[in-house]
Formats: C-alpha cells, sequence, structure tokens
C-alpha cells in the first residue's frame, strides 16, 4: 500500500518509496560486485531484481514467500541469480 501511495505522489519526500527501494539496491548490488571484483551495469542489475521483487508483490504466486521452506526460498533465489548473471 505504501508503494501505491507513493507513485501517486500521496507521501511525502522524505517516504519516497521507490527512491529508497532503488538506492538500496543499487548500493547493495555495487557493494556486492566490487567484492567480487567485477564490473556490472549496476542499473541494469537493479532494474531486474527489482522486477523479479515486484513480481511477488503484483503477480499471483502459489503460497506466499515468507510462508515458503528455507529449501524453496533458495531454490527460487538460485533461479533468479543465475538470471541476473546470464544478462551480464
Amino acid at each position: 500500500m505504501l508503494l501505491s501511495e507513493s507513485l501517486r505522489g500521496n507521501l511525502t519526500n522524505e517516504i519516497n518509496l521507490p527512491e529508497i527501494i532503488s538506492s538500496s539496491l543499487k548500493k547493495e548490488i555495487e557493494f556486492h560486485f566490487k567484492q567480487k571484483n567485477q564490473t556490472v551495469d549496476i542499473d541494469f542489475c537493479a532494474r531486474q531484481l527489482g522486477g523479479f521483487f515486484l513480481s511477488y508483490v503484483v503477480l499471483p504466486n502459489g503460497e506466499q514467500f515468507n510462508k515458503l521452506t528455507k529449501e524453496e526460498k533458495q531454490i527460487i533465489a538460485k533461479k533468479h541469480a543465475k538470471a541476473v548473471l546470464a544478462s551480464i
């Protein structure tokens, strides 16, 4: 609901959720690839991961992610990681 209200411009600038999410995601992606001494397009990776995350919010899914087992979560995370790495 906060994301929806933020996108509509109904929240103050201090609660600009898309910007908060984007900047946090980019910061962590940049940190990750610096640790691996790799240069990647941070904006592109952030958009890909953002799309994955958003798909779990807006598209129907069998079971809520937080209710999955640790193994099921790892399988999903590995699928998404492979997709991101394949596109780099």
